[in-house]
């Protein structure tokens, strides 16, 4: 619940407060014991709807952190994937969720833009896009993200992108429909492969937190690249071929991988293809709002912000089953300030 008030939720309601009676849920969710007494769950829902409710006004004066990082929800590659008798229809999930999830681990507020925004033209109001398993997309889709690019934007995606368009018909070449210019690649042979073999070849500005020589485990396709004038490969599949690009295009860049990285990333948890996905962020000159530490790498805290008119409301989660003692730094402008547990009521 504190998750969604967080990300700036303005009303939450509970299934249900009678536990399911029939089927094979019987017993199943429900506040209330089957006797009617209240359960733990509706004891701990009540302690934090009394916080809620005396603190309305800091929740409803306030707003989530603007996002510079945008992560494109594309229904037309699940389409693709059906179409391609893929049993696997969660993969695309997979894919959003792990990019989301190394943004989450390095506390970077992040929006889910739509296809038909991206068309719309608003991709504009962020510095960075994640293009996670975007099979298909739409001629106009792929000319706005090369706008953005040429225009100073980042873009990062996985392998195969563009490679049909909307209407079913296939590209000439891959990435398609004019991003191979803007990834300064093409493809030069794909094949599937489980969990591709990755090396870093080279140490670069796009990987701040990886070395050359590295490696990493892809996932879902193995992709050969050939680099065109404005790319560079930095690394490579256990074969020799180029695995990922570098590219420059007009006042932006870009960065092309030959697998699927936020699959990888959910399947595998490869500490590596999470410092990859992290580097590029910081590479594009954006930083959390919140620095949190005290923590080692493979227990991430959650840090929150909302921001009102003269404060903020920090939230902290600690999503693993260990204890944390976590230091949490924010940049604030100078002034007089302090700070105030709203759950114990206490000033820290």
């Amino acid at each position: 619940t504190w998750s969604m008030i967080a990300h700036g939720a303005r009303g939450i309601n509970y299934y249900h407060w009678y536990p399911m009676r029939w089927g094979f849920e019987s017993t199943g969710y429900g506040m209330a014991n089957l006797d009617g007494t209240p359960t733990h769950r509706a004891e701990s829902a009540g302690a934090m709807a009394r916080v809620i409710d005396k603190y309305a006004g800091l929740f409803l004066d306030s707003q989530p952190l603007k996002a510079e990082v945008a992560i494109l929800y594309n229904i037309l590659s699940q389409i693709m994937l059906l179409i391609c008798f893929e049993k696997r229809t969660w993969l695309p999930t997979e894919s959003l969720i792990g990019v989301y999830r190394t943004l989450l681990e390095r506390n970077i507020p992040v929006d889910f833009i739509h296809l038909d925004e991206v068309t719309e033209g608003k991709l504009e109001r962020y510095r960075l896009l994640f293009m996670p398993f975007s099979l298909m997309m739409p001629r106009a889709a792929c000319k706005k993200i090369a706008e953005f690019v040429e225009k100073g934007g980042t873009v990062v995606a996985d392998a195969r992108c563009a490679w049909n368009e909307d209407t079913g018909w296939s590209a000439e070449e891959i990435p398609g429909f004019g991003l191979s210019k803007v990834f300064g690649c093409t493809e030069k042979w794909i094949r599937s492969c489980e969990k591709p073999e990755i090396r870093i070849t080279e140490n670069d500005h796009a990987t701040p937190l990886l070395s050359a020589g590295d490696k990493l485990t892809g996932a879902f396709y193995e992709e050969a690249l050939n680099t065109l004038p404005n790319g560079k490969a930095i690394a490579e599949f256990s074969d020799g071929s180029p695995a990922i690009v570098v590219s420059r295009y007009g006042k932006g860049k870009a960065v092309y991988a030959g697998t699927c990285l936020g699959m990888a990333y959910e399947e595998n948890h490869d500490i590596n293809i999470g410092r990859l996905l992290k580097g590029f962020v910081e590479w594009t000159g954006i930083s959390s709002p919140i620095e949190v530490s005290d923590v080692p790498e493979d227990q991430p805290i959650e840090a929150r912000l909302l921001e009102g008119n003269g404060f903020h409301v920090l939230f902290g989660f600690n999503h693993s089953e260990r204890a944390a003692t976590p230091r949490f730094r924010m940049k604030l402008l100078k002034n007089n300030y302090m700070a105030y547990d709203i759950v114990g009521e206490k000033e820290i």
